[in-house]
Parts: C-alpha cells; sequence; structure tokens
C-alpha cells in the first residue's frame, strides 16, 4: 500500500490536507467523502479497499468517473496529487477502523478490505 513506504524525513509530508472534491486515478482508484457507508465505523462493516501499489506511477494519466464512461485526462502531477489524497484519506480511514474494531468489536470484526467507493452508487 502506497502509504506506508513514505520517508517523511526525505519529503516532508503536508500538515493538511483539505477533501474539497473527489479523487481518482484510472478506471477504479477513488475517493469521496460523501460517498463513505454511514456505518463504515460498525463492527461488521468491511474496510475500504486499497488502491493499486502502482497509482501515481505516471501509468494512469486518467480517471474515470464513477458510473461515466468519459475519460478525464490528468498530468503527471495532477495523476501524483490525486493519488497521495486517495492514499492519504483510505489509509487514516482504515487505520481509524482498525483502532476501533481492535477495540470493540472482538471476534465479530470484519477486517476484509472491500468497500470500493468507485463502484458504491451516489
Amino acid at each position: 500500500f502506497a502509504m506506508n513506504s513514505l520517508d517523511a524525513d526525505v519529503r516532508p509530508l503536508p500538515t493538511l490536507l483539505h477533501f474539497c472534491q473527489r479523487y481518482g486515478v484510472g478506471d477504479h482508484d477513488f475517493f469521496a467523502k460523501k460517498k463513505l457507508p454511514t456505518d463504515f465505523f460498525m463492527c461488521e462493516s468491511p474496510l475500504l479497499e486499497e488502491p493499486g501499489r502502482d497509482i501515481g506511477s505516471g501509468k494512469y494519466l486518467y480517471r474515470r468517473p464513477p458510473f461515466l464512461a468519459n475519460k478525464v485526462k490528468l498530468s503527471a502531477e495532477e495523476e501524483k496529487r490525486e493519488a497521495f489524497m486517495i492514499c492519504a484519506m483510505i489509509g487514516v480511514l482504515n487505520e481509524y477502523a482498525l483502532y476501533f474494531k481492535n477495540r470493540h468489536c472482538g471476534e465479530g470484526a470484519n477486517l476484509k478490505k472491500e468497500i470500493s467507493l468507485h463502484d458504491l452508487p451516489e
């Protein structure tokens, strides 16, 4: 997962992230705060699906918004920014959900990473 290999000593991370839009890279990697299921922080809810390991690599200079056939072109810089935001938010939300589940759910915790925000209805 892309966020695990960042070295903040080499490349300092931003101190503030403002999630004011939808972020997407390629056909499937996507994050939109309003698409997060309302039951995400429940024991039965799965975690968010992690993006591909090659996100932000320059391989996907486009995004395909959910339920649309059109591709939106991205520059290499835009792809990296979108990829960073997707990885940061999915990583943090999964970390928070795991913290909750490890302390409150016991054996019934769903730890599968299978929620794709891209594929959820509006």
